[in-house]
């Protein structure tokens, strides 16, 4: 299944020259069947695991998406007690995903990227700069300063730029001025990352990785203080604000010229997450998670012009887990109400 690139009110092609794809996913969780010693594997086999979605993740210019934990060998570096989950993946991860994919850029700002401490970022940021791999590390950095610089990808006649941040994390957790970490998502620091990153592109894409409660159940409609955050974003010069976290696809909207996907849910996670973890806990309402959807936003210098939706899950098969799309008119129904909100 393909969905057609529905065309956005108001844009002129005409103006536009020539146009890329952006892909954008959601979650990225390598955890239980999908923690996977990717060395061993090939490009083919590679395609086999991501299955049905092949045909839609790899047609795109640039790929983005939330990269839950940490690339590391560090795996009992740091822990702590007050979080069910360590999200922390091989080092060989970052070859991997850079053979498969285009141009992929990760968000690792999120509420895991401290899974294995000081040491988890610092392997990540290596692994991923090593060796001529390419993939763009946005959110996280050796320092404050390094955390706010965004990632630029630069295409022939256009370029885009991608800042990415979160205030889910303990205070040790964020970058300081001499520290490791995560860009802490404030509204300084959001306006500051945003202004950097307009400055040398053309398009300007924001991930942020909030949520009002933690520990709240997943909902469609996005919390007062998602929407406070990704219309700021919009308000400061984002083009594109990218939601992560929430487990599910929830609603979409334009704002101010903006286009806000306020959560696109999990792309690649184990459909046994949520049952490793006791029904009593004050967690599991949230880790409970509802599949999601990939965006492909055709682009050029003048702004989006195209986009559509492609909701997917994951399914547990024969110890395993494969991702499949969702189709038929449920599919089509929340595709719609989800666009609603953008197409206007």
């Amino acid at each position: 299944m393909r969905n057609l690139l529905r065309p956005v009110p108001g844009h002129h092609r005409g103006n536009c020259g020539q146009s890329y794809v952006l892909t954008l996913g959601g979650d990225m969780i390598f955890w239980g069947t999908l923690r996977f010693d990717i060395t061993d594997l090939e490009f083919a086999d590679f395609r086999g695991v991501v299955g049905e979605l092949a045909s839609v993740l790899f047609r795109g210019d640039i790929f983005f998406a939330n990269f839950e934990g940490v690339m590391t060998r560090a795996w009992n570096a740091y822990h702590d007690a007050a979080s069910p989950f360590r999200f922390v993946s091989s080092l060989e991860t970052a070859e991997f995903l850079a053979r498969v994919f285009l141009r992929p850029v990760l968000s690792f700002a999120n509420n895991h990227c401290f899974d294995a401490g000081e040491t988890g970022i610092l392997d990540t940021l290596r692994a991923c700069g090593e060796h001529g791999i390419g993939i763009g590390c946005a959110g996280i950095g050796k320092s404050k300063d390094e955390a706010l610089q965004p990632v630029m990808v630069e295409l022939p006649s256009l370029t885009v730029g991608f800042v990415a941040l979160t205030d889910l994390l303990p205070e040790y957790g964020y970058a300081a001025a001499m520290s490791v970490g995560a860009l802490e998502l404030t509204r300084e620091n959001l306006k500051r990352s945003i202004r950097y990153a307009r400055v040398r592109s053309e398009v300007v894409v924001v991930s942020l990785h909030t949520i009002g409660d933690i520990r709240a159940p997943f909902s469609f409609w996005p919390d007062r203080h998602q929407r406070s955050l990704a219309r700021f974003a919009a308000e400061c010069g984002a083009d594109i604000v990218v939601g992560h976290h929430p487990h599910g696809l929830q609603y979409a909207e334009r704002y101010q010229g903006a286009y806000i996907f306020y959560s696109l849910g999990a792309l690649f996670y184990d459909p046994l997450l949520e049952t490793s973890i006791s029904p009593t806990h004050p967690f599991y309402a949230a880790r409970r998670i509802f599949g999601g959807a990939i965006a492909t936003v055709e682009l050029c210098r003048s702004g989006v012009h195209a986009l559509s939706l492609t909701p997917s899950r994951m399914f547990a098969w024969d110890n395993d887990a494969r991702p499949m799309l969702v189709r038929g008119p449920l599919s089509s129904r929340l595709i719609a109400r989800v666009l609603e909100g953008l197409l206007v």
